[in-house]
């Protein structure tokens, strides 16, 4: 959970789009349409818009974690090959700059964080007081992982260069398998994807092959009350596909 609301709006404005907010939009005039047919259900289905954008935003944000998380794997990857090449820990984290720049581009997460650090050794900051640095200012668990096991081989007089290749080992595996993980669920999601969309399309074409099938689940509060179970139950539905999904992946 976020730990206040400024961090949550800092969130809601690095993760979301415009488009999530027109889908939003779209949503909450298809429900009003289809489950009620009157724009007078517009305001209640607000709080459903309000809540797919709160969804986009997790989703946004595990797949930005995910594109940070790969390059920081690239990073260390290439710190650990120059290392192998007999560079100095300092110049192996110059070097796997350059590196990033060819693969990402110099406006991507990991290289804008290298130039923090070679900064930080320019000006004679201790290398594993700038990786604790970066991973305080990250969500990823691996960085701050990284930062304090080079922390300890430093104050225990470990081998940096045999502690770097040792973890990027580790972290590239962990990585590799969540990876597999996400390839084996990614059918699962458009199975989800595709029976979250069914029900809308047997009804509207229904609908469209005997106009006013549904008239009456439309007059009288009988019919309102009907569709209003109809929209629970989707709503706990589709809520359920995600959580089973997200159980998976944890």
């Amino acid at each position: 959970m976020w730990r206040s609301w400024k961090e949550l709006e800092s969130l809601w404005r690095r993760d979301l789009r415009t488009i999530d907010l027109v889908s939003a939009v779209g949503i909450i005039l298809l429900l009003s349409y289809f489950f009620y047919r009157s724009f007078w259900a517009v305001p209640f289905m607000v709080f459903i818009g309000a809540g797919y954008l709160y969804l986009a935003m997790i989703e946004h944000r595990q797949k930005r974690l995910q594109r940070e998380r790969e390059q920081f794997k690239e990073c260390i990857l290439s710190v650990s090959a120059s290392l192998r090449a007999g560079y100095a820990v300092e110049g192996a984290f110059s070097e796997s700059r350059q590196d990033m720049i060819m693969l990402y581009g110099e406006s991507s997460y990991v290289v804008k964080e290298l130039r923090l650090l070679e900064q930080g050794l320019k000006n004679r900051e201790p290398l594993e007081v700038l990786l604790q640095e970066w991973g305080g200012r990250s969500e990823i668990g691996e960085i701050k992982e990284f930062a304090d096991v080079l922390a300890i081989g430093k104050r225990g007089g470990g081998s940096i260069p045999d502690i770097i290749d040792a973890t990027s080992r580790v972290i590239s595996q962990r990585l590799v398998l969540e990876e597999e993980l996400e390839t084996l669920l990614a059918n699962k999601r458009l199975e989800q994807r595709v029976m979250n969309v069914m029900p809308f399309v047997v009804v509207f074409y229904l609908e469209w092959s005997n106009p006013g099938y549904f008239d009456m689940l439309y007059e009288g509060y009988v019919g309102r009350l009907i569709m209003t179970g109809c929209l629970v139950a989707y709503m706990l539905s589709y809520w359920l596909s995600r959580k089973i999904l997200q159980k998976i992946y944890d």
